[in-house]
């Protein structure tokens, strides 16, 4: 199987969809549009990949059977596919994820979907009303001084002040996360964000938390702009590459 359709599947699995525009513009090297075409209806004849379970998406792709079995025998997580109202959500994390990993700058990123089917503890957020939730994404960053855990935080439609201070008191006392970055659609929800920080009154996030803008980070995960309680950084400025 070409090396190029081995990381669509494993995204796949990881994710639980990919648009036929990813599937072009991030794993094809065959720029040739009829022969992107051709491969792909080659990998869903073959069972490999079928359409997405809602009818009125279009060029949206889950796994099929074929793909299921391919990456179980190679011991590569398989998440269901994402519910259609939260793909728009899912793709814009995992796309921005997959990017800065081509370019070597993190490693090892989970998106909530497999967090959940892993069971990974260690990234559970648990509110003081029993509430529960994990990060949008976590991944891992080289430093000088060693590697280290980001969470993730995509605001696409923002939520309430009261629902930003019991997220934040979360992270607050999960002290396996180093920076947890807010992506915010809306320069309401990071102000939003701020001022639920400020309410709570745990220093302990004092040097773990940034915002960014959408958009900055859309055109340039690792050169958006962090501000932080100390200024603003980029993930370009702070990491090393992995080797």
């Amino acid at each position: 199987m070409p090396n190029h359709v081995v990381k669509m599947l494993c995204f796949l699995g990881k994710v639980g969809v990919i648009s036929s525009y990813d599937w072009r513009h991030h794993f094809c090297r065959n720029k040739n549009k009829r022969w992107q075409e051709r491969q792909l209806s080659s990998l869903r004849k073959s069972g490999y990949i079928k359409k997405h379970n809602t009818s009125s998406l279009l060029g949206r792709w889950i796994l099929d059977e074929k793909g299921k079995e391919f990456l179980h025998r190679i011991n590569l997580p398989v998440v269901g596919p994402v519910p259609s109202h939260h793909i728009d959500h899912d793709e814009f994390v995992a796309k921005s994820l997959y990017t800065m990993e081509q370019e070597s700058y993190i490693n090892s990123w989970k998106v909530e979907r497999e967090l959940k089917m892993m069971n990974q503890k260690d990234y559970l957020l648990s509110g003081r009303n029993g509430e529960t939730k994990y990060p949008d994404a976590i991944f891992k960053i080289k430093m000088s001084d060693g590697p280290r855990t980001i969470a993730l935080e995509y605001e696409r439609h923002g939520k309430s002040e009261s629902r930003y201070r019991s997220i934040l008191w979360n992270y607050s006392n999960l002290y396996s996360i180093a920076l947890v970055i807010f992506i915010c659609e809306n320069s309401c929800f990071s102000k939003r964000i701020e001022k639920a920080f400020k309410n709570i009154g745990r220093s302990n996030l004092h040097d773990r938390l940034a915002t960014t803008s959408a958009l900055n980070w859309q055109v340039s995960p690792l050169e958006a702009k962090l501000k932080t309680n100390r200024g603003e950084i980029s993930l370009k400025k702070i990491c090393l590459k992995f080797d």
